[in-house]
């Protein structure tokens, strides 16, 4: 990956609200290699199009119990992966004296909110300012009520929604299960954190 160089107007630009999973760490492969290994059940895509994981494990009827139990397995939390560039955008915002806040719809169980932050500070040392949790699949509306303005990063549609109606500047991450929803203004929209507009 080049090195990152920040966009000559780094200074006013507001503060950084992402998301975690699908933005940050991908939940998707870490998830898909539980089932596979915890669960005996083997995936027909590691590359799923449907949020829900239907067409990833046809079999299941109801893939929130085992998402459930993964998120109370607390080491493979911890060993989630970053996305490419995901570290160095972070690191580069944080140099650049951005306020970064991790906004994640996992649920408040402390088992998983402790693994997440030990993920975080494995990967992303000293980069995070704050972390908000609302509970598992839940609406962050109320939670970006109360936030200032800032870049919210999420790449569920309906938290791209909410971020733009509440103030915010709203950035959606393309993910299979989104490439069909129409973004609310254009260049709104990327394929990893390298490409926010606090870089060139």
């Amino acid at each position: 990956m080049k090195p990152l160089v920040l966009s000559d107007n780094i200074d006013i630009l507001p503060d950084l609200i992402s998301d975690c999973d699908g933005v940050c760490l991908d939940f998707t492969t870490a998830f898909i290699t539980y089932i596979e290994q915890e669960h005996g059940i083997k995936p027909s895509t590691y590359n799923p199009m449907c949020y829900n994981y239907s067409d990833c494990f046809p079999s299941i009827q109801d893939i929130q119990p085992y998402i459930k139990l993964f998120l109370l397995s607390p080491d493979r939390i911890r060993n989630m992966q970053p996305f490419s560039g995901a570290i160095e955008s972070l690191s580069a915002i944080k140099q650049a004296g951005k306020r970064i806040t991790i906004l994640t719809a996992c649920g408040e169980n402390p088992i998983t909110t402790n693994a997440r932050i030990d993920c975080f500070d494995n990967h992303f040392p000293n980069l995070v300012d704050d972390f908000a949790f609302v509970s598992l699949n839940g609406s962050k509306l109320n939670t970006l009520k109360k936030l200032n303005k800032s870049i919210v990063v999420d790449d569920l549609f309906d938290v791209y929604l909410d971020a733009s109606n509440t103030g915010h500047d709203s950035i959606l991450v393309t993910r299979n299960y989104n490439k069909k929803e129409i973004e609310l203004k254009p260049n709104t929209r990327i394929k990893q954190l390298t490409e926010l507009k606090y870089f060139k």
